[in-house]
């Protein structure tokens, strides 16, 4: 097998300039080293500047890490952009465009680093409870708990980037005689605002989370405030931080003060009762974009194509917020005439102990029940209402991220007794809702007589192929390994989530050259790691922003939702393609779903 990544493109000249990697079919990893160095970092940050002041067509947000940005775009503007102004020229795909949209501020200007950034003190009680690896550390590298307290206190840090979980970040700069590697047991749980040192690293939890850094001490500081629309993350790639060692008096005065900070949530009132939760419920919409440099995961669906088709149904903006329902045993009570759509596979509806049908818009009386207790095909279903579901937006979204406690009702799965706000439907949603009531005369649901056709759908089966594409470290791993990816069929693990896949089946190898360490990098939907243990993990729609165990895959955008419709213990086989071709698919099912929305609002005129 042909072990050179053919994909990967050199941006300037010689055998030492930046290289620009796939990583997936909406994301251009531009890598300008493998090591932490000063220059790098500035060298990251500076081109992640250029292109947040000079966008290309279809550019998302670029988010750098220690020693490469990753740049996400729309595959779909960005051929959209270079078909109508004729620039096809050389280029085959939207990475092309990308590429050659990278290269072009490359040469135009540099990369010198021109963000503002700022200085930022961080108080932390050192050792003690709230650093309870300090003496050990400082007996490791033959220091005094204090003279290890007062090292890491005396140096200069930059963020190098921001990943893991919202608003950690990764500083470089601590002194080489505190690098310590990782504790070989990670600790179930680590208080947020404990400061860690890992290797070279040193950094901050922001939540309290599982970690396997060394804990020196603690700050009081909220590092991450998901409600401040104007700095959510304390601190941002670029900036230069300094600790002060305080007293533990010092830091309950502190911590007092934080906790006075903190926000309330909007009142929750509206026309939508949850009367059973069902296995997992969530409130999701397109997703949280614009936040991965500080941390925060997209979220939004697992399903993109059931739940943007969804909000088509009942005249919604593909991005409107709907309900995922994973599996059977949820109900929802209406407490407001509604026009409803549910997509997807996993369960069968009913209203008032009657099938209702899916991928079409329904009609359904105030005070009906929607329940969800027959299993179908698949695994994830989609509830859409006319108007949306209106709860709070957290950055920008209305998305649930359990992990971070973000969106939906308090970041939470959803509970009995919850109340749902819905939004006011859309002119068309409206004159359809009136004509299905109408229809509906005594009855307790009415569905329109259309829906999207079954050859449109995508087939939910429990032995599908899903197509992928290599990945940057695809040349670490063993011929042998990279081979049986592609032709062993895996099953899908019962400790599988909205994180990630996680596979069962042959172990992945690394070969002789690339067992080593590698930098945290960006990751994206679709991502396909190994960890030590050799069982692949694709990541998923909560997935976090960075990682460091090795991408030997990337699943291909428009298979996706297959992926996510997968139940545990069903099986998956992968099939190697090109980027080319992935982006290729992916810009025909857009293409289809464009005229199946199109489609739809014709339909929905006609019938109001």
């Amino acid at each position: 097998m042909e072990r050179r990544n053919m994909e990967v493109r050199r941006l300037q000249s010689g055998s030492t300039g930046p290289i620009i990697i796939p990583l997936g079919d909406a994301c251009a990893l531009v890598r300008f080293g493998e090591r932490i160095e000063t220059e790098t970092i500035l060298n990251v940050r500076g081109l992640a500047g250029r292109l947040e002041t000079e966008p290309f067509p279809g550019f998302l947000e670029a988010v750098p890490a220690y020693a490469a940005l990753a740049i996400y775009y729309d595959p779909w503007i960005v051929y959209r952009n270079w078909s109508e102004q004729g620039e096809q020229g050389n280029i085959n795909s939207p990475f092309e465009a990308v590429c050659d949209a990278v290269q072009s501020l490359l040469e135009r200007g540099g990369i010198a680093d021109t963000a503002e950034t700022e200085t930022i003190v961080i108080p932390v009680c050192y050792g003690g409870d709230y650093g309870p690896d300090l003496e050990a550390l400082a007996s490791c590298r033959q220091l005094g708990a204090e003279e290890a307290a007062a090292v890491h206190a005396g140096a200069d840090y930059v963020v190098a980037m921001i990943g893991f979980t919202p608003g950690f970040p990764y500083l470089a700069g601590l002194p080489d005689e505190l690098a310590t590697p990782r504790r070989d047991t990670p600790r179930p749980l680590v208080e947020a605002g404990s400061v860690g040192i890992a290797g070279t690293q040193t950094g901050l939890y922001p939540q309290a989370t599982p970690g396997g850094w060394n804990l020196i001490g603690r700050t009081p500081l909220a590092l991450f405030r998901p409600h401040d629309q104007l700095r959510p993350s304390l601190l941002r790639p670029g900036d230069r931080v300094r600790f002060e060692a305080i007293t533990p008096e010092r830091f309950e005065e502190l911590a007092a003060s934080e906790n006075k900070l903190g926000q309330e949530q909007p009142p929750a009132g509206g026309s939508a009762v949850v009367i059973k939760s069902g296995l997992l419920a969530t409130v999701q919409d397109g997703g949280r974009l614009g936040h991965q440099r500080i941390g925060v995961s997209v979220s939004g669906p697992m399903d993109g194509f059931a739940h943007r088709t969804a909000n088509a149904l009942v005249g919604n903006a593909p991005d409107a917020a709907a309900l995922e329902l994973t599996l059977a045993g949820f109900a929802l009570r209406l407490d407001a005439d509604s026009l409803v759509a549910v997509t997807g596979g996993g369960a069968l509806p009913t209203v008032d102990g009657r099938p209702l049908p899916a991928w079409r818009p329904v009609f359904v009386r105030r005070g009906s029940v929607l329940a969800f207790a027959r299993v179908a095909d698949g695994c994830r279903a989609y509830l859409a209402v006319a108007g949306g579901f209106a709860v709070p937006a957290v950055l920008g979204s209305r998305s649930t991220h359990v992990p971070a406690r973000l969106g939906g009702l308090e970041g939470r799965p959803l509970q009995a007794g919850d109340v749902l706000p819905l939004g006011a439907p859309g002119a068309a949603a409206a004159g359809l809702l009136a004509a299905l009531r109408w229809q509906a005369g005594n009855a307790a649901w009415a569905p329109a007589p259309w829906g999207v056709s079954p050859y449109a759908l995508p087939a939910y089966n429990d032995h599908p192929v899903v197509r992928i594409t290599r990945g940057p470290e695809y040349e670490r791993f063993t011929p042998d390994s990279a081979a049986r990816f592609g032709d062993t069929a895996f099953v899908l693990s019962h400790r599988s989530d909205r994180m990630g896949c996680r596979l069962e089946g042959p172990q992945l190898r690394m070969g002789l050259s690339g067992g080593g360490s590698m930098l945290s990098e960006p990751v994206a939907a679709g991502t396909v790691q190994v960890p030590p243990d050799g069982y692949p993990i694709v990541l998923m729609a909560d997935r976090q922003t960075t990682g460091g165990y090795p991408r030997i895959a990337q699943v291909a955008e428009a298979d996706m939702p297959v992926l996510a419709q997968l139940r545990p213990g069903e099986t998956v086989r992968f099939e190697w393609i090109s980027t080319d071709e992935s982006q290729q698919l992916l810009l025909m099912q857009r293409l289809e779903e464009n005229l199946i929305r199109a489609g739809i609002a014709l339909r929905m005129r006609e019938e109001a």
